[in-house]
C-alpha cells in the first residue's frame, strides 16, 4: 500500500478549540481519512487547542501539529500552514 498522501488539510488556527475538535472528527470518520495529512497551525492560543490536538496527535500519525511562540497574525499564520503542507 502506497503510504504517500494525496491531500493534504492546512488548518490555521486562533483559540477555536472546540471547532478544531468538531473538525478532526469529521476527518477522522471519513474513509478516506489515511489518505491524507492534516496540518495545523496553531497561532499560540489562549484556550485548549493545543491540549485537544495532542489527544489526536497519539493516535493519528498523519496529524501535524506545529504551536507557534507567538502570535504571527492570521495571514502569516496561513502562510505557515500552507508551508507545513
Amino acid at each position: 500500500m502506497n503510504s504517500e498522501k494525496i491531500l493534504s488539510i492546512c488548518i490555521p488556527t486562533y483559540n477555536r478549540g472546540t471547532l478544531l475538535k468538531k473538525t478532526l472528527e469529521n476527518y477522522i470518520n471519513c474513509t478516506s481519512f489515511n489518505e491524507i495529512e492534516i496540518v495545523i497551525s496553531d497561532n499560540c492560543s489562549t484556550d485548549d487547542t493545543e491540549a485537544i490536538v495532542e489527544s489526536y496527535i497519539d493516535k493519528f500519525p498523519n496529524i501535524k501539529y506545529q504551536r507557534l511562540k507567538e502570535n504571527i497574525g492570521a495571514d502569516r499564520n496561513i502562510t505557515n500552514a500552507l508551508s507545513m503542507g
